[in-house]
């Protein structure tokens, strides 16, 4: 039955690849939809799909597209991929798929939350530094994010409801990372984290 599943979500792609850069959102949640699909039944034919849908979409920064089209194309399926196969998994498949980890966190705006708060629950401290330095590298990232600060609203997000307990080299790591956001931001970062120094 796998197999049959795998037809009709392969012929669906085909029907639908040449409309990455369409405004019909109704296309890209079904391009989306078709990677998460895939994801449980072949992983390598889904990133292959992610892959090739990465490579197609244009950036359309200055009109409508790009906000849908970021969504659909870049971030749903990197949360999608974190949730169905873990941070170990996830960061294996940055570290093998260059044009993922490039679009994810250096072409673009977006960013994971989720993807930040299982790197600092678990402590993984020498990723959750590189992958903060990355944003803090993408100036698309931080000029033309919704807010004027990028890096220091991630990280109050981040700070402001912890369902995990850091340990102090997070909490140090995340600080000196707070430095680069705006007063603002970094008062309310500092704030958020001072409990557990």
């Amino acid at each position: 039955m796998n197999d049959k599943k795998i037809e009709i979500l392969l012929d669906s792609f085909e029907k639908l690849k040449s409309k990455i850069n369409d405004q019909n959102d109704d296309y890209l949640r079904t391009i989306n939809d078709i990677i998460e699909k895939m994801y449980s039944l072949d992983k390598n034919i889904a990133v292959n799909m992610w892959e090739h849908c990465l490579t197609k979409y244009n950036n359309y920064e200055d009109d409508y597209r790009y906000c849908n089209n970021m969504y659909f194309i870049v971030l749903c399926p990197f949360n999608n991929y974190l949730r169905n196969f873990g941070i170990d998994d996830t960061l294996d498949l940055l570290k093998d798929h260059p044009i993922i980890k490039k679009s994810v966190f250096e072409r673009y705006y977006s960013h994971s939350d989720e993807f930040f708060e299982q790197l600092a629950s678990s402590n993984k401290l020498f990723e959750l530094d590189e992958y903060l330095h990355i944003l803090e590298n993408n100036r698309k990232f931080i000029s033309n994010h919704s807010y004027e600060d990028g890096i220091g609203q991630l990280l109050k997000t981040l700070t402001n409801y912890m369902k995990f307990e850091p340990s102090s080299e997070c909490v140090e790591l995340l600080l000196s990372h707070a430095k680069l956001a705006n007063e603002e931001n970094q008062a309310t970062i500092n704030v958020n984290l001072i409990d557990y120094l």
